[in-house]
């Protein structure tokens, strides 16, 4: 069972919840730049939709759910991975040392006081 993109260029009344998913390519959470921006791609089962159809008031109306599978940057941030721990950091979230190594501010202490 696969993932397909959905092209939704509207607003969400609840879009905090696009916050919960991690971009399954650079590993960061989306934010709420990400959301300003409409920097993020929702990808939707391509198999467990739901098409509903409700009479009110002499009216019709259709309802569409989705289960949403990944959500992903459009353009994911600048990343790099600390030399000492490992963990993929944003770029703002590093130092960079003699020009070539990037620490995490933690391990960056760490280095600076061996």
């Amino acid at each position: 069972m696969g993932a397909v993109e959905l092209k939704f260029n509207g607003f969400f009344e609840k879009y905090d919840h696009l916050k919960d998913f991690q971009c399954p390519q650079c590993r960061q959470f989306i934010s709420e730049q990400d959301i300003e921006k409409k920097n993020y791609m929702l990808w939707v089962s391509d198999y467990a939709n739901e098409l509903t159809k409700e009479r009110s008031l002499g009216s019709i109306y259709y309802g569409l759910s989705f289960w949403l599978k990944s959500v992903e940057h459009q353009e994911c941030p600048e990343t790099e991975t600390c030399e000492k721990c490992g963990e993929l950091l944003l770029l703002t979230h590093l130092k960079k040392i003699n020009g070539e190594y990037y620490y995490c501010f933690a391990c960056f202490m760490e280095v600076n006081h061996e």
